[in-house]
């Protein structure tokens, strides 16, 4: 084949290279979209780790504080609580030391005519034990 005598018309000519074009332009616009996309997924992915930062320092934070106020509440002297059931348990004592055996016998011994005598003596045994606790609240 000799390609110098070969004649080819203009327009085939023009349609050759109407199509190169046509593919140069469509491979940049392709390559422009790629791009943008990039852009766009590198931004949003920028974001959100932005995001997750800021989630999880306030997660942080807020386990840093449950944290402190149990560290604080481990912290709580306990010794004025358990100095005031002792003293209560030390009142229960005395009150079943002193009115125990006297209440078991007086209800053995129980007159119904002696029922104002009793009654003063049990008013004048609980102020007794007011005064008594008056006393060690007091002290």
């Amino acid at each position: 084949m000799d390609f110098k005598n070969m004649k080819v018309s203009i327009g085939i000519v023009i349609a050759i290279v109407a199509q190169a074009f046509g593919v140069i332009w469509y491979i940049a616009q392709m390559d422009s979209t790629v791009t943008n996309l990039d852009t766009t997924v590198a931004a949003m992915q920028e974001s959100q780790a932005t995001v997750d930062v800021a989630v999880l320092q306030t997660d942080f934070l807020n386990l840093r504080e449950k944290v402190d106020k149990l560290s604080y509440q481990e912290q709580i002297d306990l010794s004025p609580i358990e100095l005031s059931i002792t003293e209560l348990e030390t009142k229960v004592m005395w009150m079943m030391n002193d009115w125990g055996p006297k209440i078991d016998a007086e209800q053995e011994e129980f007159d119904p005519s002696d029922l104002e005598e009793t009654l003063d003596e049990l008013e004048a045994r609980l102020d007794d034990v007011e005064t008594t606790n008056a006393l060690i609240d007091n002290e």
